[in-house]
């Protein structure tokens, strides 16, 4: 008797995980984005961002780029920040996507698209993305990113060139403090 049962606790858990193993399959290859979300969740990040660049690849969709972009600055990573982050901004899509959100989205994935490429080595990318990407000088625009970079890796050489781009731009209070700011820092 003890036999029979044993054996019947093990055959229902073998079929219990094949049929789960057959559903999470189907949801990985269907609904990839549905175990992104899943994994997000969670917090689990490498499972996370597999599952939603997969759902970015199945779909090509502009929002299937616009969460893969969004979860991969939330997870700090700046490898995948940099290509995905620029791959939105070029999107034809863009404009749409920064007019479904509030008014501070733009400068959200800009910002993090700058300190990605600086964290990354490519400070010259980082100032000139943030100088073409800037139109307003509200508070944590990209400037003000890169300059933040630039003062909080002492970093003189790239605080130079952000000063040599502003000069370039029309003088007004927020670009006077600005280089004020910059000149302090450089000397």
């Amino acid at each position: 008797m003890k036999k029979l049962i044993v054996k019947t606790v093990a055959l229902t858990v073998a079929v219990m995980a094949v049929v789960i193993g057959v559903v999470y399959l189907i949801f990985a290859t269907c609904l990839p984005s549905a175990l992104g979300s899943v994994y997000f969740r969670i917090n689990a990040e490498s499972l996370s961002v597999k599952y939603s660049v997969k759902a970015y690849e199945k779909s090509q969709s502009v929002n299937d780029l616009q969460t893969l972009t969004e979860r991969v600055i939330v997870f700090d990573n700046d490898e995948l920040t940099v290509k995905y982050a620029t791959m939105l901004i070029n999107d034809e899509s863009y404009q749409q996507v920064v007019g479904n959100n509030s008014n501070g989205y733009h400068y959200y994935v800009v910002g993090s698209l700058v300190e990605s490429l600086y964290q990354t080595g490519k400070k010259l990318q980082a100032v000139d993305v943030a100088m073409q990407n800037t139109s307003t000088l509200s508070n944590g625009n990209p400037i003000e990113v890169i300059m933040i970079c630039a003062f909080d890796g002492n970093d003189k050489e790239t605080a130079i060139l952000i000063k040599e781009k502003l000069a370039l731009r029309e003088q007004n209070e927020k670009v006077i403090a600005y280089l004020n700011a910059i000149n302090d820092f450089i000397n």
